[in-house]
């Protein structure tokens, strides 16, 4: 059987496709029955809670599995899919961090202090906020060091061969009266 959303294969066992998320379920129904009845509010709801929960969870397991790229997919459908979710805020988490592993500081620190808007007690969140502020710091403090070094450089105009050189001609003439010293 396949998805006819996607075009996965699925077994007779799967509630869900792997590959794009759809009910399983609901795909079987729409191709029984031409006549597609609505579902109830409360099926809708419950399908909706176990779906966002499907991509949060192979979110966390790409995550484990180092597919950045792939969790960041996941964890953005979860929030797609159910904005309100009582796990949001880990999913906001999970997101930042992957945002932050592939490179995107801004999204990262907006996605962290999304989970912080919805949990200001989020102990996790408060820490990589920190985490995060502090490394942006220590990067201004190594361009500002980096700045003032080439600063210096050029109001001395002294190449760096020419200092290397002195200080081992030094060097050397004090080897050689330690050596004849002796």
């Amino acid at each position: 059987m396949f998805c006819t959303q996607c075009g996965q294969k699925y077994s007779p066992n799967d509630r869900f496709c792997t590959k794009c998320g759809a009910s399983i379920n609901s795909l079987k129904e729409k191709k029984v029955s031409s006549s597609f009845k609505d579902e109830t509010r409360e099926t809708e709801c419950k399908e909706t809670i176990e779906r966002a929960s499907f991509f949060h969870d192979r979110g966390i397991k790409k995550m484990l599995e180092k597919d950045y790229k792939g969790a960041k997919g996941d964890f953005e459908k979860v929030i797609e899919i159910y904005p309100n979710a009582p796990f949001i805020e880990e999913t906001y988490l999970n997101l930042g961090v992957m945002y932050l592993r592939l490179g995107n500081e801004s999204k990262a620190l907006s996605a962290t202090k999304k989970a912080l808007e919805i949990n200001p007690n989020y102990l996790d969140a408060k820490n990589n906020l920190n985490r995060m502020l502090n490394q942006k710091k220590r990067i201004l403090n190594q361009k500002k060091f980096d700045s003032a070094i080439s600063f210096i450089s050029r109001v001395f105009a002294v190449p760096a061969g020419i200092v290397i050189f002195s200080l081992l001609r030094v060097f050397l003439k004090e080897l050689m009266q330690a050596l004849t010293n002796q």
